[in-house]
């Protein structure tokens, strides 16, 4: 073939990779926010070819749309972060689709969950039901879901045990794939609930093992696996630790517990988010108070701490990390920003980039799927 008659075939190839890279499914992601008056509390964005992030739509839901979740097509659940939600008591379950960019809330479609300060949900692995761990009333909610993903009813709620003196706060629910186990991180109590569930009932029934324990006083709050499933990483909000657990035998083994903060700071920190990059090789913790994220090198479900970066501004709450892993956002909720960070892949550490984005009270960013 002459390079005259090649030319155009090479150009037509050249449009459609550009046109792939620019629909990549990394350069779009959602945040919510805490609801304040005068302010949408849901943004659809994206980057530009330069890689600076741009709004692209926003929406209200008007009823604290603190975590989110979506599920396999464009549908998103948001919990609703209040004591009282529709009238009576228990948070609530919204729902929103994302249609051809824009962010469409379903009226009319949203429900009391049944349990007060609901912090975050989970779809179950048939995306048939709704598990949320509700923070305030210490106990997590099961909402069954309509053929057209819509919530239906409220089939299960757990209340946990607590002494007099101690309170229960659910703060995540975790599905391990390799173990059908829903695991329920609870804060006041510190202990990591394990669950299996009944999809016919709507049910969660506890493990053989119901629940394995962390150190007294630190406060598990969220938890990631390695893409093996064999170790569970869990940040611990009040000690500002990750506890590290094996969990390929029937009872989790403690491997480790390391601290998420520099050497020498002796000021209050509230560790919030964990995160683990694609490739395995690098754990993030988010540090509420130090104001930064942790970055440890993972080998073998060890631990082994890197360093920090500066979160970009104040109270870093949740993170997103991109599926290549060259990304990392922020939600910095009292500064009321995003930070944007470039991963370094020899290194793992976050690098800030010039790039902020004002909101109110961001409190969940993702990448959508």
């Amino acid at each position: 073939m002459k390079m005259g008659s090649a030319l155009p075939i090479l150009l037509v190839l050249f449009c459609l990779v550009a046109l792939f890279l620019g629909k990549r499914k990394d350069n779009f992601f959602m945040v919510s926010t805490y609801s304040e008056n005068g302010h949408s509390d849901v943004y659809l964005m994206g980057f530009s070819r330069g890689g600076e992030p741009q709004l692209i739509n926003e929406a209200s839901v008007w009823n604290n749309p603190s975590y989110f979740t979506q599920a396999s097509d464009k549908t998103i659940y948001m919990v609703n972060e209040v004591q009282s939600f529709a009238g009576r008591d228990g948070g609530g379950i919204s729902v929103m689709r994302v249609d051809h960019r824009e962010l469409n809330p379903l009226v009319g479609t949203a429900i009391n969950q049944g349990g007060g300060g609901p912090c975050y949900l989970a779809l179950t692995d048939d995306d048939r039901y709704i598990i949320s761990a509700n923070y305030g009333s210490g106990s997590v909610s099961v909402v069954s879901l309509n053929a057209e993903g819509i919530p239906e009813k409220v089939t299960d709620t757990i209340f946990f045990d607590a002494p007099d003196s101690v309170v229960s706060h659910p703060h995540m629910v975790f599905y391990n794939s390799t173990k059908k186990l829903y695991y329920v991180t609870d804060l006041g109590l510190d202990r990591i609930y394990l669950f299996s569930f009944d999809a016919v009932a709507g049910k969660l029934v506890a493990a053989a093992t119901p629940f394995i324990t962390v150190e007294k006083g630190s406060g598990p709050r969220h938890m990631v696996t390695d893409k093996g499933e064999k170790n569970l990483f869990v940040v611990n909000e009040l000690g500002s630790t990750v506890t590290v657990f094996d969990i390929t035998g029937e009872v989790p083994v403690l491997r480790q517990t390391i601290s998420a903060l520099p050497e020498g700071f002796t000021e209050k920190n509230y560790s919030g988010d964990i995160a683990l990059s694609p490739s395995g090789r690098n754990l993030y913790v988010t540090n509420r108070g130090d104001n930064s994220l942790a970055v440890f090198n993972v080998s073998g479900g060890t631990l082994e701490l890197a360093g920090h970066v500066s979160c970009g501004g104040n109270w870093p709450r949740n993170m997103a990390i991109s599926k290549d892993g060259k990304r990392i956002i922020v939600c910095n909720q009292r500064s009321g920003d995003l930070a944007f960070f470039r991963v370094n892949r020899k290194t793992g550490m976050p690098e800030p980039e010039e790039y902020t984005f004002r909101l109110n009270a961001p409190s969940c960013v993702k990448f959508l799927k």
